[in-house]
């Protein structure tokens, strides 16, 4: 973990998808709501791949209206990741076990979609291993909304004092010339 801005994190992911989804017919847009935190700490890389397998089933599952919808914010003491697309829906009980591994939906739509069945299952671990989680909330025929719940962690800087310098760069204590010794009454130095 490492600290960073969220926000642009994501606005950097969502860029790169749309430029691999150039010849595919669809719309991504993204809101970043102001004030997130600029030096909460999350794994910048897990974080990507995440909303990157959001971002793709959202696209895959979307049916003819490929219209996604990304917001990034806080809610009191977490951040968030929302990814919301208009697609066919997951009904109510299949909706747990979404997140199984290799678990996929039964339907002739999602039958013609490729896919492993991992990418919700990794980004449920990658959320939980941040100290948070991913929830879904879908209907048949309305689409889906992922969010991916991360706790504030703030990063704060070390404190630096003369003795732990990492510079190796001597103090002006030490380019004082020492102070004479002191010598006993009547002695010449």
């Amino acid at each position: 973990m490492q600290p960073g801005d969220l926000g642009q994190v994501v606005r950097e992911t969502v860029q790169l998808f749309k430029a691999q989804m150039r010849d595919t017919d669809g719309e991504v847009r993204l809101f970043v709501v102001p004030g997130l935190p600029q030096n909460a700490e999350f794994d910048k890389d897990a974080v990507r791949e995440v909303v990157l397998n959001l971002l793709s089933n959202a696209i895959k599952y979307s049916g003819d209206d490929k219209f996604v919808t990304v917001r990034v914010g806080q809610d009191r003491e977490e951040m968030f990741i929302e990814v919301a697309d208009r697609g066919i829906g997951i009904d109510p009980a299949d909706q747990q076990r979404i997140f199984e591994k290799f678990y996929r939906v039964d339907e002739a739509l999602t039958r013609k979609v490729d896919g492993t069945g991992l990418g919700l299952t990794i980004s449920r671990e990658i959320a939980k291993a941040h100290g948070g989680e991913i929830t879904v909330e879908s209907a048949r025929g309305k689409g889906s909304r992922f969010t991916v719940w991360i706790p504030i962690r703030i990063s704060k800087p070390m404190p630096r004092s003369a003795s732990a310098r990492s510079d190796r760069t001597p103090t002006r204590e030490a380019l004082r010339p020492p102070e004479p010794a002191e010598t006993a009454p009547g002695v010449k130095p």
